[in-house]
């Protein structure tokens, strides 16, 4: 039974909840969390609660049997003991119903329950999340709050009671509250309120001051409401569930989205990549301390902030020669049609942040010109990018004479750009990765589709040397979208049939431009 009360000094597997922002980049949720289970190898079970028509993509499933990572990735062969879960299927557009109904239940919802039997592993995954808000451990579950109260009276939570009070004797903390959480639906403050006091009546108490703003203990009262899509509105009279669990730990990456904010970063440009997205792609990339991670169309360098604040050595590369080196005009609202400032430089984002000692450097290289660029070795682990198409930062190269090279050589002189196709930056974006990434290391770039030609992973990017990870679609218009796509590099020996093909670039499936941009300024009939 769900309801039955697991001693907390078992070795088995204990349920969890993770309690993810209610609309907050949740097509990203299952991705993120699959990479970083890889990334810490924290197994994991899902558990399904309450009936949902995705539940009948597998037959015969019931609350009393949640699905194992293992099951959903058993195929995927793993790498110095280190579990890569993602796999090509992490799009789960492959046919496994197993890891369909799992994307889906984690889009859907955000209080997702899960099965672990490593909490330190688990914290690990949490803290580095970008999306999760908390982490619960489940002292019960029960189908209300009447039954809830009465397992408070009989004292049948007495050895998780006694697991806290035991936090408060020994003096880690010494201020808690209880909080109450209702999920897709509202309630007044007396409501919750008249909810605390119930617990009190019960007998629910701990040992130290109550304290509302800054608790070092939490005890959630959660409860499930099922939001019905087709009505769009919560039509059910009961919850789904409800639970009463203390808060173990927050998203590390949580109060990082707040002290990197864009509002109050010195140098940003255009198209500075949005710092909850740079955290995703950090994830799905698994960006470690020590790390060498490029971008080679790094722009104001936003995406390499988020890296080098995960303990990644960052070097990024754009052909503008203006941006590397913060000059022209600025573009903070505050500052507009005004020269930069001095400051105004991607290192100065690492200075301002304390990460100084993480910029390597940033170089004006046109990405074209890969393979003459960096010397024929695998040189790094991560690959961050967010190539230009056109929409709201043109897309440029260096423009060559016939012959290859470039107009003029001369040190004072500024070769002038031509246009550069996105099917072309995109394939010698992979070209460079084939060549560039160690074996196993990541690449997370942006691919932009219009969404009525969009087929999934058959109309992204192939490159023999990469395997597909995982994509995830994020609109722009009512038109278009663009891809977060992750692909690794494949543990192939380089002989030089393998570096002639990797310099080949890759095969690209629907990439005219001006369709794209044509598409994306359309107005909506």
């Amino acid at each position: 039974s769900m309801e039955t009360i697991t001693s907390p000094t078992t070795t088995e597997a204990r349920e969890y909840i993770l309690l993810y922002a209610s609309c907050e980049y949740a097509q990203f949720r299952f991705a993120e969390f699959v990479s970083l289970a890889g990334l810490f190898d924290c197994r994991f079970g899902v558990v399904f609660t309450g009936i949902d028509r995705e539940r009948q993509l597998i037959a015969n499933y019931s609350q009393q049997q949640p699905i194992w990572s293992d099951e959903l990735f058993s195929d995927t062969p793993t790498n110095a003991g280190v579990h890569d879960w993602t796999g090509v299927a992490a799009e789960a557009s492959i046919g496994n119903n197993k890891l369909q109904l799992c994307s889906t239940w984690w889009r859907s919802r955000s209080v997702v329950c899960i099965l672990c039997e490593d909490e330190t592993k688990l914290r690990q995954v949490v803290e580095r999340s970008a999306l999760i808000k908390s982490l619960l451990r489940v002292w019960q579950s029960t189908s209300c709050l009447l039954t809830m109260l009465n397992h408070v009276t009989n004292g049948e939570l007495a050895p998780y009671l006694a697991e806290a009070s035991s936090g408060f004797d020994n003096g880690a903390w010494t201020r808690w509250r209880m909080c109450i959480e209702l999920v897709n639906v509202s309630a007044a403050m007396d409501f919750k309120v008249g909810i605390v006091d119930q617990f009190g009546e019960a007998g629910l108490d701990m040992p130290g001051q109550v304290d509302l703003r800054k608790p070092e203990f939490e005890l959630y009262y959660l409860e499930h409401w099922r939001y019905d899509l087709t009505a769009g509105a919560v039509t059910d009279k009961t919850p789904v569930r409800v639970y009463l669990a203390p808060k173990l730990c927050s998203g590390q990456s949580r109060a990082a989205l707040h002290n990197l904010s864009l509002s109050r970063r010195i140098f940003i440009g255009n198209t500075s990549m949005n710092v909850q997205l740079a955290f995703i792609m950090c994830n799905l990339a698994r960006v470690s301390p020590g790390q060498l991670v490029v971008d080679p169309f790094v722009g104001s360098g936003s995406i390499l902030v988020s890296a080098g604040y995960l303990g990644a050595y960052c070097l990024g590369q754009d052909v503008d020669y203006n941006i590397v080196f913060g000059l022209g005009k600025s573009t903070k609202a505050e500052m507009r049609r005004q020269k930069r400032t001095e400051d105004e430089r991607l290192s100065a984002n690492f200075a301002q942040y304390g990460i100084s000692n993480r910029f390597v450097d940033c170089l004006v290289g046109d990405a074209s010109q890969h393979v003459g660029l960096w010397r024929h070795s695998a040189l790094f682990d991560t690959v961050l990018t967010d190539p230009p198409y056109g929409i709201r930062e043109r897309s440029r190269k260096v423009k060559r004479d016939p012959d290859g090279g470039p107009k003029k050589l001369d040190e004072n002189y500024f070769p002038p750009k031509e246009h550069y196709s996105l099917g072309d930056s995109v394939s010698d974006l992979l070209g460079f990765c084939a060549m560039r990434l160690v074996p196993g290391g990541r690449c997370v770039y942006w691919f932009p589709v219009i969404q009525s030609e969009y087929k999934g992973a058959d109309s992204l990017p192939v490159h023999p040397c990469l395997q597909l990870i995982a994509s995830v679609e994020l609109p722009m218009t009512h038109r278009t979208a663009r891809v977060m796509v992750c692909v690794q590099r494949l543990p192939m020996v380089d002989t030089p049939e393998l570096v002639a093909m990797a310099s080949n670039g890759a095969t690209i499936v629907n990439h005219d431009h001006h369709q794209l941009r044509s598409s994306h300024y359309s107005r909506k009939k």
